[in-house]
């Protein structure tokens, strides 16, 4: 038998168990990361680095002597592979990173950011945050400050440049389970959009404040009411299947997010109709025999049943190919090639469900292909000054005529000269060649000496290297510019031309994305390009092209239209469109990429030395438009009135000083020239403006 003190003990154990509340059992820790403006010692931190389009966070060091801080990606809900506890430094304010083996990030020499077991100077950092800025300054050497490279990916200790890192700060918060719960789980509702589309309703339960959201579905609208604890479901006309729907409820202060399902059924027994085509009505499908082609019909029936009423819409996809009425399905033919056709019937609701069918209509024309012909002209005094044919051409290849081409010489500023062997073509002189009537040029290649690689034609499309111009025009004009010092002799001019035929003009145009990178510092990854080939204002559909770059050394372009930078510098980066035979016409489209460098030596984002700017002065390169940092100590030569010119006595951070002239001061670079003197000495650590001497 029990005693009462036994019995009271247990009676106490009771009442202390049941003071407890209920929802505390279930009671969870949630863990995230937010950046840090300020830390203290047992905070848990991430190293991260922020760009335009990424995050990139510590994840750990390499053996190697060039990669020391190694990176990974960065998301929403960090990877954590290299979390550090913060503990205090070996000074006061300081602090140090301690890692799971107990190991400090510590700087070593040069950039190196290693690992070290001794807590001192290289192991310590002082914290500053500042407008969205982390700044962690070595305590052993302080010059040194951990920062991100993003063109060699690793995290590091530099004295200037690169990017500024963040911490992220791991916190915890203490919250209760939700208890969120649908009434009558599990919840499978039904629906038939014929015969059982009333809305439906569904009850939850939650001790929770947080706001009620349901799941994005295409088979069901719905409408949740907080007060009541219901959430109303309607269906919408779609193809029958079933979904899963989630119902979440939102974190509070006090309990954690949650999240239910239940899952609807959507039906439609409505009946359904089928499309039949006829092409009985076309009779012509030949574009050069004749462009009407008849009539397409359609039926519309119902379990084998003739829908009677019924009416369809007639559309096609493919105008440069064929035409069709929309509601009387007559056919127009326009030009060789694929098209296709659809019939849709729209349904009548609550009677019959819409349906389509599509036709394929291929387009052929029996007018003969001809071939492209190349003629050689050797351009001498016989047509010199002339517009007409050319003496001892071979014309009569293409119809037997001898006026297929015409050749129009407009001298300009400069002399003309011809011999029975060749022309010399001077300043400001301009020849056009005009195809015949139903052809075009497709090329022009030049035999010719001396200075051409001025040579400019209207289209573009010429090769200096290989002397050729490709294209397709029914006019190309050939020019030089006034100022050109010498001539080109061209001996012989080698023409080849095309039949139009029934080839629509087309257009390529590069589209260049608005955050598509020229600044290599920034990486080599600079974007996709794509390209629109149009003809006659309308894009052709399925059109490939193939990408080319007329300077590899400065970027490359692959099939897909993906760029890469490769060094500073220009390069024309060609989108070229094959054409279809006698349905389109090649053609091409152009973009100029220029490759920049933002940090490079002598830019504002890296200044040069002193010591860097007497070299570059020296090699006669790189002292147009530069930047120098340091300090002037003396003046030499006033500031010019006239120029904006002034000679100073320049010292730098490293001890090294020299005589240098700014050129052409700009206000604000931290020269204020209108106020120096001989005898001033002026603090000009901001960047300034540099020339030679």
């Amino acid at each position: 038998m029990k005693s009462k003190f036994t019995k009271l003990m247990a009676a106490l154990a009771l009442l202390t168990f049941l003071a407890v509340p209920l929802g505390m059992w279930g009671q969870t820790r949630s863990v995230t990361y937010e950046p840090a403006t300020s830390i203290s010692a047992g905070d848990v931190v991430l190293l991260v680095a922020e760009g335009t389009n990424y995050k990139k966070e510590l994840s750990g060091f390499s053996t190697t002597s060039t990669i020391y801080g190694t990176v990974a990606d960065y998301t929403t809900a960090p990877a954590g592979v290299y979390p550090l506890t913060v503990v205090a430094g070996n000074s006061s304010g300081s602090f140090a990173f301690k890692n799971s083996e107990n190991k400090y990030l510590s700087w070593s020499s040069g950039n190196s950011l290693q690992l070290s077991e001794t807590l001192n100077g290289s192991s310590s950092w002082t914290f500053n945050y500042a407008n969205t800025v982390t700044t962690l300054t070595n305590v052993g050497t302080t010059a040194r400050q951990i920062k991100y490279n993003s063109s060699s990916p690793r995290f590091a200790c530099y004295t200037s440049g690169q990017q500024s890192i963040k911490l992220y700060k791991q916190v915890t918060s203490s919250l209760l389970d939700s208890d969120l719960a649908l009434t009558g789980a599990p919840v499978e509702l039904s629906f038939d959009l014929y015969n059982n589309a009333s809305a439906q309703t569904v009850s939850f339960t939650t001790s929770s404040t947080g706001a009620i959201t349901v799941s994005q579905s295409d088979y069901i609208t719905t409408t949740v009411n907080a007060n009541n604890k219901t959430i109303t479901v309607s269906p919408v006309a779609v193809t029958n299947g079933t979904q899963t729907i989630t119902v979440s409820q939102t974190a509070t202060d006090t309990y954690d997010a949650g999240s239910v399902t239940f899952t609807v059924e959507v039906t439609d027994s409505t009946p359904t109709t089928i499309v039949t085509i006829d092409d009985s009505g076309i009779t012509n499908t030949d574009v050069y025999v004749n462009t009407e082609a008849g009539s397409l019909s359609a039926t519309v029936t119902s379990d084998g049943n003739t829908v009677y009423g019924a009416t369809v819409t007639w559309s096609g996809n493919n105008n440069a190919v064929a035409t069709i009425n929309e509601s009387t399905g007559a056919v127009t033919l326009v030009g060789v090639g694929t098209v296709t056709f659809t019939a849709t019937y729209a349904g009548v609701s609550g009677q019959y469900v819409g349906s389509s069918a599509t036709y394929e209509m291929t387009v052929t024309s029996s007018e003969p292909y001809e071939q492209p012909t190349t003629i050689e002209i050797i351009p001498n005094y016989t047509f010199w000054g002339k517009t007409g044919q050319f003496s001892g051409s071979t014309y009569d290849e293409l119809d037997g005529s001898q006026d297929n081409v015409s050749l129009h010489w407009t001298r300009g500023s400069g002399s003309t000269y011809a011999n029975t062997q060749a022309m010399r073509f001077y300043k400001d002189n301009n020849l056009t060649f005009t195809a015949p009537e139903g052809y075009e040029i497709i090329s022009i290649e030049l035999s010719v000496t001396g200075t051409y690689d001025d040579l400019t034609f209207d289209p573009t499309g010429f090769d200096n290297e290989t002397t050729t111009w490709t294209g397709a025009a029914e006019t190309v004009t050939m020019s030089r510019p006034s100022n050109a010092s010498s001539y080109a002799t061209i001996s012989k001019f080698t023409i080849t031309l095309a039949a139009i035929g029934n080839a629509v003009a087309t257009t390529t145009t590069i589209n260049v994305p608005q955050d598509f990178n020229t600044d290599i510092y920034q990486g080599t990854t600079a974007g996709t390009l794509a390209a629109t080939v149009s003809a006659e204002g309308t894009p052709i559909s399925g059109a490939t092209v193939t990408w080319s770059s007329s300077n590899t050394g400065v970027a490359t372009i692959d099939a897909n239209g993906e760029v890469t930078l490769v060094a500073v510098g220009t390069t024309t980066i060609t989108a070229s469109y094959a054409g279809v035979e006698d349905q389109y016409r090649p053609s091409e489209g152009t973009y100029e990429l220029t490759v920049t460098d933002s940090n490079a030596p002598g830019t504002q984002n890296n200044p040069y030395t002193v010591a860097q700017a007497r070299a570059a002065i020296d090699a006669g390169t790189g002292t147009q438009g530069v930047y120098a940092t340091g300090i002037v100590s003396s003046i030499e030569t006033a500031w010019s009135t006239q120029y904006s010119n002034i000679t100073f006595n320049f010292v730098d951070n490293a001890g090294d000083t020299d005589f240098l002239q700014a050129y052409r001061c700009v206000s604000g670079t931290g020269v204020d020239a209108s106020t120096m003197s001989p005898t001033a000495t002026v603090d000009a650590s901001t960047p300034v403006p540099l020339t030679q001497r």
